[in-house]
């Protein structure tokens, strides 16, 4: 065989390899695209959004799975609390629809619940207490794990610490971030749904 000869045999082999190899390139990056994606559009709801994903939720297994919420800052205080009138539900109502439909439901605790049970209503202060009869919101809207790691935790004292986490016990709401030890405060809290245990830890930069 002629050297004209084995360059061309090497050059058709060669590009033969680029193209077999562009092929399944092309495959993948079309497979990618036919992963869902929700439009941009600035007019949807946080509940719309919420829709749509259940509508999506038959592309997943049927067991091993859970679904919470993590909502961020809860202050049940201030102006908060004068806004409730006696109904505990007021923070949450528009988005009860959505909270009732989870296993579970987290947030952060901004506020201590006072352990005087008047809280602090109104006002600009900076110091927090939620009255403890606001817990009943929480339970209400499936809350079932809190974290009381942050820099609010001791507005009301140790005691008040304290009275928050016997408070959130007795309503059968798990917390964590905090405890008797820096050993304890750093224990996860598993809270069980789908099958599985989800475990959450608690951490702040500054606890005043």
């Amino acid at each position: 065989m002629n050297p004209r000869t084995k360059i061309a045999i090497t050059i058709s082999l060669l590009l033969i390899t680029v193209l077999i190899g562009g092929y399944f390139v092309f495959r993948h990056v079309g497979a990618r695209r036919s992963i869902y994606r929700a439009p941009a559009e600035n007019n949807k709801t946080l509940s719309d959004f919420y829709q749509q994903a259940q509508s999506l939720r038959g592309n997943m297994p049927a067991q091993d799975t859970a679904e919470f919420l993590a909502v961020g800052d809860i202050m049940l205080s201030r102006n908060v609390a004068a806004g409730i009138h006696g109904d505990y539900n007021v923070p949450f109502e528009k988005m009860s629809g959505i909270l009732s439909a989870t296993n579970f439901n987290f947030a952060n605790l901004e506020s201590p619940f006072d352990p005087a049970s008047k809280g602090i209503i109104g006002g600009h202060s900076l110091v927090f207490g939620a009255p403890a009869q606001l817990i009943a919101g929480l339970t209400y809207n499936n809350f079932q794990i809190l974290n009381l790691a942050n820099n609010h935790a001791m507005d009301q004292g140790l005691a008040g610490l304290d009275f928050t986490r016997s408070l959130l016990d007795q309503n059968h709401i798990l917390h964590e971030g905090t405890g008797d030890s820096l050993e304890q405060a750093w224990q996860p809290a598993a809270v069980a749904a789908g099958g599985m245990k989800i475990c959450f830890v608690g951490a702040s930069y500054a606890s005043t």
